[in-house]
């Protein structure tokens, strides 16, 4: 395994030396177990949600290939990148709900104790690996009443992040896909018709009917 942080003055047998022992065996894929590794924290001041309300979130992959989540481009032929447990849509939902309970939202572990949901559908999950690691998280977001069915917000949300990091690591991967969650949590909790929508009082179940003649 190569790294990007070599010192130019050193001499060229010991440049040489580490093409040998770490350019030589690039694997043919790399799995990456997606643990939540952040190391970056969200720029979010001043948020006051109502305390009537309860967020669940949701996650779909909606990507066309669900299989692969980046690739290292460094040589020919690219290696693919894939995910390991958990799944991409479980990571970005896990990690969205951490972060929006960090920014204060009362966030329900079960969505059928929520009387709001978010829900994204991602179309894009993916790192470039060249010189730096490069990550994208695209997707579409709908805010609704507790059933699904009332939409109170819609929009496109993304998060990125970019950082630099040693070759094929899988830490880094991790770190770069978390970075670009906190991101997009960032960039949410930044849309004021989001906040007005998840500020409103949630709606009040319909009263139920009384049974009975006369």
């Amino acid at each position: 395994m190569t790294t990007r942080t070599m010192s130019r003055s050193l001499p060229l047998a010991v440049v040489l030396g580490f093409a040998v022992l770490g350019g030589c065996e690039r694997p043919k894929e790399l799995r990456v177990p997606l643990d939540y590794r952040p190391t970056d924290r969200l720029k979010v001041a001043g948020l006051n949600v109502p305390p009537g309300v309860r967020l669940g979130v949701n996650v779909v992959d909606a990507r066309t290939d669900t299989s692969a989540i980046g690739q290292n481009a460094e040589d020919s032929p690219p290696v693919p990148i894939y995910a390991g447990e958990p799944a991409p849509d479980r990571f970005v939902r896990d990690g969205v709900a951490r972060e929006l309970a960090n920014a204060g939202v009362p966030v329900e572990a079960d969505p059928h104790a929520a009387n709001k949901l978010l829900t994204l559908r991602l179309q894009r999950f993916w790192t470039d690996e060249t010189t730096t690691y490069k990550t994208s998280i695209l997707a579409s977001a709908e805010l609704t009443d507790a059933s699904g069915r009332s939409s109170l917000w819609r929009g496109r949300v993304e998060g990125n992040n970019k950082r630099f990091g040693r070759s094929l690591k899988a830490e880094n991967y991790q770190e770069t896909l978390s970075d670009a969650v906190v991101d997009l949590v960032n960039n949410l909790l930044h849309d004021p018709a989001f906040v007005q929508a998840l500020n409103a009082p949630p709606a009040r179940a319909p009263a139920a009917r009384k049974s009975g003649r006369g």
